[in-house]
């Protein structure tokens, strides 16, 4: 088979077959592929309208197609007729199409004249749906043809009408369920449709129903289709009273009519319809439709139950109480299995009561209003004195208390309870002080009971009664009563079930529900009340709460992982969060129904003073137990810490309530805090922290104004916790204060951080003490005072020079420098400013930039008392000084001044290193003679050789004497500083001490001394290629004359090693480029020669080689120091060496080879210096260009001369020669004419005398020609 095409590769439309191409590669037997993708083309042509025609002209029409289809496989037979069918419900050229389909399944299923003898009538019923209904209709009967589900549901899209006569004949008379399913698509949404359905089961006696006939079509169809607005309730009536019709004649006519139950959807869509309508005609149609319904469910229904009733009943969420009892009393009236009426008082009705022995869900009692309720209770409980008639509510509520230890009946006193609290008459009164005794007597059996469990159950039922009473001061009472029962294990944990309850924390909400019949304005008037009566008793039930539970903590046989009471009381932890949301969501809720206008601040003031302040009391005495020695007993594995909420939640939940009552609340609750924490005791900072959480809360708020108060006023009274500051010198966080407000709180804020500074530093230096006020917050500070947004930038200056006068922290230090460098930043900043901050920087920057440890600045007093002070590694002002120096935002003028404060830094630090290197030895018991001195530099030489290295042209000469001082210092240490030396490199504990590594740094032998910083100034490039050095009072002959004696203080050393990199590291950048061999020729050059003189010198003196207190002297070898001063060419492609460049290099070389290689002094030939010559002469640079490389070699070889007459010539002829070969052998590539030229010089060694120089000459020739093969 072909491979598929990619999408890449899809014709064009230009280039698509047409019709007559198609029928051809149906037709043709060679490639399968192309036949298969023709069937399915050509199908896809008779799709489309403007397609159809040619195509079906092309195969020669149905004859055509029914000749062709005969010589087809399998497989593409069925795929065409599958596509064909699939054409049923196309538009385009529909009758035409309509008609081909006809004649086509007429010669198909023409048995007389079989075009194909095949039984593949199974395919061709494929293609029936494409055609018209009367052919279809006569081919299914002649041949018995059955349609499969896919054809029929073409079917559907083809033929709707012919499809809805089958779907009217169908549906009641299989009674299969499926029939409904697979017409779907005509039904849904049909109107006219589902109406001939209804009429037909009404008006026809139908043999059988679908079982799925109410949920799957009656119901959908009402609820659906009918619900839309457009639909009126005439409409909805009319076709409901059409269903209530056909279920009626179902059930007298129909042997298999489908059951309805309580919970179907037609009776909660009549329910629902019942309750919707006004009083009226209408209602009593939809109740009397609603009888119908529910005479239809059958007696014996096997989940019919009076539970099952009020599911349906509670199933309606709008349903009010009234209707409620109305539905449930329809429901147990008119259904087979009840029938009886809750408010008939007759002996028959209490009869029926009596005989029904299923159990009432007490949610019943509740939902129908508590009139309602208690009455019916009451009618039951005379039915039922002695056994219990309501069943027991699952989950987390009070009435799933059981009446009797270990039955399944619920109490009916806590029902009672339940109903009588919201009524306001003499029953209900007589109702309470009995349902107070009944709660004194279970207390009393409580006590009496021997029993654990028993006595467990009675102690549960009286709290439980408790909570259901709704009597705060009762329940009350009743927890401390229950404290007697701590030490018992069972009935504690059975005690702090009551925790769980709903009822439990609706009562301690303490608050009207905001969804009552009272309606809102009576719950905003009742707000003073409320407070007075029952909110601040439900706090302090909670507490009592949480104290019990602590108790019950404390206790040792609850200590136990295996005891049964931890799981129970630990639920207290949660049970002060869900009353704190209930009442959160009693004030949104109250807010929405009242849509506060006018009367906001009265309402607003209510609620603050009646819930949001008792709350806020509740949340502080909470904490205060938690932090209470017991409240942590509180916490284990799997519940929160914080599961207490915190008063700071509570002003975050009001974050957008008004400014007056958020300012309100916030001062009342720190006020309040103060009876919390004790903000005296200098380690405690729980004081600290709640009121840094309340501020926090506060700036998230809609009002972060009033932060800015609190804030002023926590900083005022101080702690020794302020580390919380600077969470507040943010950007968004001033950015959300007034312009004025903003202002006042930079200020007042730079005033406190400068008083606490101001406090830390005239405290003694005591290491490791702790600060008076944190880094962070000074630098936190200064960043906020960099962007300068918030204040004019005189102010900002102000705020932090103020600030740079009383640092004393190295890091604050670098903030307070840089906010200082961006306000210079500024073009528009004034000159005079500038000059105040360059004058602040000059006066408290440079000391301590210069100090010997910029993070600790020393006294004279500090001098005296610690002799040799500790030397800071690293000079992070001097590079901050240096970086803003060098910074192009900053005027001209201001970066001459700061590379001033730079060069004052140095001396200043010179200064101090000298003083510190005196003291070092006055401790070592160690004095200079009188011809001795000490370097003069900086304490950080790395510095100083860096700001040397980049800012050469504005060093001064005074600085760079200190870097020579630094360079030379190992070599022009005087005897007595190298003897100090040499104890501290030996003293293992001194040398890794501080002093010890500071003395070593200057003077130690491993350390390096700064010459490669000098290397690099002297081969900096200019700027302006005729100046041949630095700009500035630093010139080239400076650096030179310095790197010279430099390297004969290390001839003299005999450090051998030193003096071959100095040389190197001066020769290694000529090859970068042009001006890199431009600026070696004129600077280094020179000094190479002039070393090279230097150690020629040394090694005339008579005493060359003699020992010294360094040890003995080595001689140096001038050859490899002549050797790097070998003139090799710079030479690129499109830059070539000139000739006279050449000619100097060849020079060179010929120079070292006559002038030390063949020299007389000379022994042995072939030294190791030849070998280094050679690695020289064949080196990149100069084989890299073909001709520079022959011209050199042939300048060498002298070609020509009269050594090829000589059987022994002189050994420098034979080097020259030797070499000349090696360099072009060196070569990777030549040109015909340079093979010419090297030709010349092959034929001259091959000419001469001596055998040696014969050879070399055919070793050439051969390597020329394997270069060219």
């Amino acid at each position: 088979m072909a491979p598929k095409k990619s999408k890449w590769e899809q014709p064009k439309k230009s280039d698509r077959p047409d019709a007559t191409e198609l029928v051809e590669m149906i037709r043709q037997t060679y490639s399968a592929s192309d036949r298969t993708e023709g069937v399915r083309k050509f199908a896809t042509h008779l799709r489309r309208g403007r397609l159809f025609a040619p195509a079906w002209a092309a195969v020669g029409g149905a004859p055509g197609l029914a000749d062709i289809m005969a010589q087809l496989n399998l497989a593409d037979i069925r795929v065409l007729c599958k596509m064909l069918g699939r054409t049923a419900s196309v538009h385009g050229a529909m009758e035409e199409r309509r008609a081909a389909m006809d004649e086509l399944a007429s010669l198909l299923y023409d048995s007389s004249q079989p075009r194909d003898k095949r039984p593949l009538q199974h395919f061709y019923r494929c293609i029936l749906p494409a055609c018209s209904v009367e052919v279809m209709v006569d081919i299914q009967k002649r041949h018995r043809i059955e349609l499969a589900n896919c054809q029929k549901k073409r079917l559907l899209f083809a033929h709707p009408r012919f499809a809805e006569s089958s779907f009217l004949e169908e549906i009641f008379v299989s009674g299969d369920d499926s029939t409904l399913i697979r017409y779907q698509v005509l039904w849904r949404g049909n109107i006219p449709l589902c109406e001939r359905v209804l009429t037909t089961l009404i008006d026809t006696a139908v043999p059988s129903v679908p079982s799925n006939f109410l949920t799957y079509f009656a119901v959908p169809f009402l609820r659906v289709t009918l619900g839309r607005r457009r639909h009126s309730d005439e409409e909805r009536d009319r076709f409901l009273d059409l269903v209530m019709q056909g279920l009626d004649k179902d059930k007298k006519h129909t042997s298999q009519a489908p059951r309805v139950s309580i919970s179907d959807g037609i009776v909660s869509y009549v329910v629902k319809r019942w309750h919707a309508a006004r009083e009226g005609a209408r209602t009593q149609a939809l109740e009397a439709h609603l009888v119908r319904l529910l005479r239809l469910i059958d007696r014996d229904h096997p989940t019919t139950s009076i539970n099952d009733l009020y599911r349906a009943v509670m199933a309606h969420k709008r349903m009010g109480p009234s209707s409620r009892h109305k539905l449930i009393r329809l429901f147990l009236l008119h259904i087979k299995i009840f029938r009886f009426d809750i408010e008939d008082p007759t002996q028959s009705a209490r009869f029926a009561l009596a005989n029904k022995h299923d159990t009432w869900p007490p949610r019943l009692f509740l939902s129908i209003g508590n009139k309602s309720g208690l009455d019916l209770m009451e009618k039951l409980e005379a039915l039922h004195p002695k056994d219990g008639f309501i069943g027991l509510e699952r989950g987390n509520t009070v009435l799933g208390q059981s009446s009797h230890l270990g039955t399944a009946r619920g109490d009916v006193e806590i029902l009672r309870a339940l109903l009588c609290r919201e009524l306001k008459d003499g029953k209900s009164e007589t109702s309470s002080r009995r349902l107070h005794s009944i709660v004194q007597e279970r207390k009393k059996a409580a006590e009496q009971s021997r029993e654990a469990p028993l006595r467990a159950f009675w102690a549960l039922s009286v709290l439980n009664l408790s909570v259901a009473i709704g009597d705060l001061t009762l329940l009350h009472d009743s927890i401390i009563w229950a404290r007697r029962f701590t030490k018992d294990a069972t009935t504690i944990k059975e005690i702090f079930d009551v925790v769980e309850t709903r009822e439990l924390k609706d009562l301690l909400c303490a608050l009207p529900n905001p969804d009552s019949a009272d309606g809102a304005a009576h719950l905003a008037a009742a707000l003073p009340l409320t407070q007075e009566s029952t909110i601040l008793l439900a706090n302090q039930t909670v507490l009592a709460l949480a104290q019990s539970a602590i108790m019950v903590a404390s206790e040792g046989h609850v200590k136990s992982k295996r005891s049964s009471a931890k799981g129970s009381y630990t639920e207290v932890s949660s049970l002060p969060r869900d009353v704190y949301k209930a009442r959160l969501h009693w004030l949104s809720s109250l807010q929405i129904r009242l849509k506060v206008g006018a009367v906001a601040v009265d309402l607003d003031q209510n609620m603050l003073d009646a819930v949001c302040k008792p709350t806020a009391d509740l949340l502080l005495q909470l904490e205060k137990l938690r932090r209470s020695s017991g409240g942590a007993k509180l916490v284990f594995p799997g519940v929160h810490q914080r599961s207490f909420p915190s008063p700071m939640q509570l002003i975050s939940d009001l974050a957008r309530c008004r400014g007056a009552i958020l300012a309100e609340l916030v001062a009342y609750i720190c006020s309040a805090v103060q009876d919390v924490h004790s903000p005296e005791d200098p380690d405690d900072h729980s004081y600290t922290t709640t009121v840094h959480s309340v501020i926090s809360e506060v700036t998230k708020s809609d009002h972060p104004s009033l932060a800015w108060r609190l804030l002023r006023s926590a900083i005022a009274e101080g702690g020794s916790d302020n580390a919380w500051h600077w969470d507040y010198l943010t950007t968004p966080f001033i950015s959300a204060l007034p312009a004025d407000m903003a202002k006042e709180f930079l200020h007042f804020m730079a005033d406190s951080i400068t008083g606490l500074m101001r406090k830390q530093k005239s405290l003694p230096w005591v290491q490791g003490q702790k600060p008076v006020i944190k880094v962070t917050t000074i630098k936190r500070m200064a960043n906020v005072l960099r962007s300068n947004m918030f204040v004019d930038a005189s102010s900002s200056c102000d705020m932090l020079i103020s600030l740079l006068v009383e640092a004393r922290h190295v890091d604050a230090r670098i903030a307070i420098v840089e906010s200082l460098a961006r306000v210079m930043e500024d073009q528009t900043c004034p000159e005079e400013l500038r000059a105040r901050i360059l004058d602040s920087l000059e006066q408290h920057v440079v000391p301590a930039a210069g100090a010997l440890n910029p993070r600790r600045v020393l006294t004279e007093a500090d001098w005296a008392q610690v002799g040799v002070p500790e030397v800071g590694e690293d000079a992070p002002l001097l590079d901050l000084l240096v970086r803003h120096a060098r910074n192009p935002k900053l005027h001209k003028e201001d970066n001459e001044q700061l590379m001033g404060l730079v060069m004052d830094v140095l001396r200043c630090s010179s200064t101090n290193n000298v003083r510190w290197m005196k003291a070092f030895l006055f401790s070592r018991h160690v004095t200079l003679g009188p011809d001795e001195r000490l370097p003069i530099c900086p304490a950080n030489t790395q510095a100083l050789l860096g700001i040397f290295k980049d800012l050469l042209q504005q060093i001064p000469l005074s600085v760079f004497r200190m870097v020579r001082e630094v360079v030379l210092a190992k070599y022009t240490a005087s005897a007595t500083i190298r003897s100090v030396t040499k104890k501290v490199s030996s003293d293992r504990d001194l040398k890794d001490s501080n002093a010890g590594r500071h003395w070593l740094h200057h003077f130690g032998e491993d350390q390096d001394q700064g010459w490669s910083a000098v290397v690099h100034a002297l081969l900096r490039r200019p700027a302006d290629p005729e100046v041949t050095q630095p700009l500035g009072e630093v010139g080239v002959g400076q650096l030179q004359d310095l790197l010279l004696e430099f390297a004969e203080a290390q001839i003299r050393a005999g450090d051998r090693d030193g003096l071959y990199r100095l040389v190197e590291n001066l020769s290694e950048q000529r090859f970068n480029g042009r001006d890199h061999y431009s600026v070696w020729k004129s600077n280094c050059l020179p000094l190479v020669r002039r070393i090279i003189a230097a150690t020629e010198s040394e090694r005339a003196t008579p005493t060359a080689g003699a020992s010294s207190d360094r040890g003995q002297v080595l001689l140096l070898n001038t050859f490899r120091l002549k050797r790097a001063a070998i003139r090799i060419p710079f030479s690129r492609l499109d830059d070539p060496a000139p000739d006279e460049d050449l000619d100097a290099f060849a020079a060179d070389v010929v120079e070292l080879i006559e002038g030390d290689l063949a020299a007389p002094r000379r022994r042995v030939p072939y030294h190791e210096d030849v070998e280094d010559l050679c690695r020289t002469v064949c080196a990149p640079e100069v084989a890299q260009m073909s001709s520079n490389c022959i011209r050199f070699a042939k300048k060498l070889a002298d070609v020509g001369g009269e050594t090829a007459s000589l059987g022994h010539p002189p050994l420098s002829a034979y080097l020259r020669l030797e070499m000349a070969v090696d360099a072009l052998r060196s070569l990777s590539r030549i040109s015909g004419k340079q093979r010419e030229e090297v030709g010349d010089l092959v034929r001259y060694l091959q000419g001469c005398r001596n055998e040696g120089l014969v050879i070399k000459g055919y070793q050439l020739e051969d390597y020329m020609k394997e270069m060219h093969k």
